[in-house]
C-alpha cells in the first residue's frame, strides 16, 4: 500500500508522485508512517547501487589508481596464460588437468620473470659458451 502525502507548506505533489512510481514489480518508494510528511525523511525499502557505476572507492583518487593497477596486472596475467601459453586451445576433460595446466603456466610465468630480471644467463649457469 502506498500513502499519498500532501504538504501544505510547499507543493511537493509532483516529486512525491515521481518517487512513488513503481521501479521494479512489487517495489515502491514510500513514506514511513511515523515520519513527518513535510520533512525529507523517507523510508526506502530496497535501494540497490550498481557498483560498476558507483564504486566504493572514489574515482581519480590514489586508492582507485592502486586498485585499477592491480586489476590490469591480473588481466595481463590472464592474457599471458590464455594467449601466450595457448591455454584455450588445450583439451582438458577434468578440472584436475585444467588446474595443473594453470599451475604450470603460473610457474613458467614466474621463471620467465626471473630470467628477465637476472643478469646471469642460463647458458652461463650450465657452462655453455655462447657465440659472439
Amino acid at each position: 500500500m502506498v500513502m499519498m502525502v500532501k504538504c501544505h507548506e510547499e507543493s511537493v505533489d509532483s516529486w512525491v508522485e515521481r518517487l512513488l512510481k513503481r521501479r521494479h514489480p512489487g517495489d515502491y518508494l514510500w513514506f514511513s508512517p511515523r515520519a513527518d510528511p513535510c520533512t525529507e525523511e523517507l523510508s526506502i525499502p530496497s535501494l540497490k547501487w550498481d557498483l560498476r557505476l558507483f564504486s566504493k572507492t572514489p574515482r581519480n583518487s590514489k586508492a582507485w589508481k592502486k586498485v585499477y593497477a592491480r586489476r590490469s596486472a591480473s588481466e595481463r596475467t590472464n592474457k599471458r596464460q590464455k594467449i601466450d601459453y595457448r591455454l584455450e586451445r588445450t583439451r582438458a576433460r577434468s578440472k584436475r588437468r585444467i588446474f595443473w595446466r594453470l599451475t604450470l603456466g603460473a610457474i613458467n610465468q614466474h621463471l620467465d620473470a626471473w630470467v628477465n630480471q637476472s643478469r646471469v644467463t642460463l647458458a652461463e649457469i650450465i657452462g655453455i659458451k655462447q657465440a659472439a
